[in-house]
């Protein structure tokens, strides 16, 4: 959910210029899936598969403590908090996607996906970007130090 809104730029991939938390988490779920999408084409001839997940708004994490209401004042946590619990979802709602895609027999041949709610979604447009799709994987192997074409799993 949170890529939906981010902008990756490869020549600040660290967020030196310029940092903005919020951004920075953006762009990182964006470089997370567009990556996941990208690995499962290129290892799709193997039994590995690469799926992203988006847990939802999960309370009681620091995602929502920093950048929410909650953080102003006392009063404003306690007029807050009870729609937080009723629209948030709990640490263990948050989790089912994740575990949902480990345990599911059915989905064992299944890659290249970006999942929510125990379901296949349709991710932000950016994320079809074959070819920035692949800078991103190219810059990410020279970042590591790794040659892209010799890497095998």
């Amino acid at each position: 959910m949170a890529h939906f809104n981010a902008k990756l730029n490869l020549d600040n991939l660290n967020n030196e210029k310029n940092f903005n938390e919020k951004d920075a988490y953006a762009e990182s779920k964006l470089a997370l899936t567009m990556f996941t999408k990208h690995m499962a084409e290129q290892y799709k001839e193997t039994k590995i598969t690469f799926n992203s997940v988006s847990p939802g708004l999960v309370r009681d994490t620091k995602h929502t403590e920093k950048y929410s209401t909650l953080s102003k004042s006392f009063l404003t946590r306690l007029s807050v908090w009870p729609w937080m619990w009723l629209f948030l979802k709990s640490p263990r709602q948050g989790c089912q996607t994740i575990v949902y895609l480990a345990v599911e027999p059915t989905l064992h041949k299944v890659s290249g996906y970006y999942f929510s709610d125990c379901e296949i979604k349709d991710p932000s447009d950016v994320v079809n970007d074959e070819n920035l799709a692949k800078a991103l994987y190219e810059k990410s192997c020279k970042i590591v130090d790794i040659d892209p074409k010799k890497v095998d799993l």
